[in-house]
């Protein structure tokens, strides 16, 4: 089973868009979501953030990288991106208003082609921490 995950933002100071992404079920259950990326091309991969009902920021969430891709490097930072939400989401009457959030980017070795994985803990600080795993396509 999979689901599209729509984005449309983009960074500014020359860093590439946010990967195309897609989730898939692994056979043995939980989520992984699916990206491609050029080789030696650094791009954002997620911005994790919390959105209060009035559309302001809540409190950047900490990230931890649980489990570091083998051919590839991540780096995060704080952004700011313009709030594009789907449709179906509660919070997508705030689409367009910038929220604060921590940016994930990926970038594989120089050269590098095939698969690369790795794993993220988000705690959004309202009692929740996620788990992300990520599968990268590098071409």
């Amino acid at each position: 089973m999979r689901s599209m995950l729509f984005a449309v933002a983009l960074l500014g100071g020359g860093t590439s868009a946010l990967l195309a992404q897609e989730t898939y079920k692994f056979e043995s259950g939980g989520q992984y979501r699916k990206l491609s990326n050029f080789s030696g091309v650094e791009t954002r991969f997620a911005t994790y953030n919390y959105v209060e009902s009035n559309c302001s920021s809540g409190p950047i969430p900490d990230v931890r990288l649980v489990r570091k891709p083998t051919s590839g490097d991540i780096r995060f930072e704080p952004v700011t991106i313009p709030l594009a939400r789907d449709k179906s989401d509660h919070r997508a009457h705030c689409n367009g208003m910038d929220v604060n959030g921590m940016g994930g980017f990926y970038k594989s070795k120089e050269g590098f082609v095939g698969e690369d994985r790795f794993v993220v803990d988000v705690d959004y600080k309202r009692g929740t921490v996620r788990r992300f795993s990520y599968v990268v396509n590098v071409r």
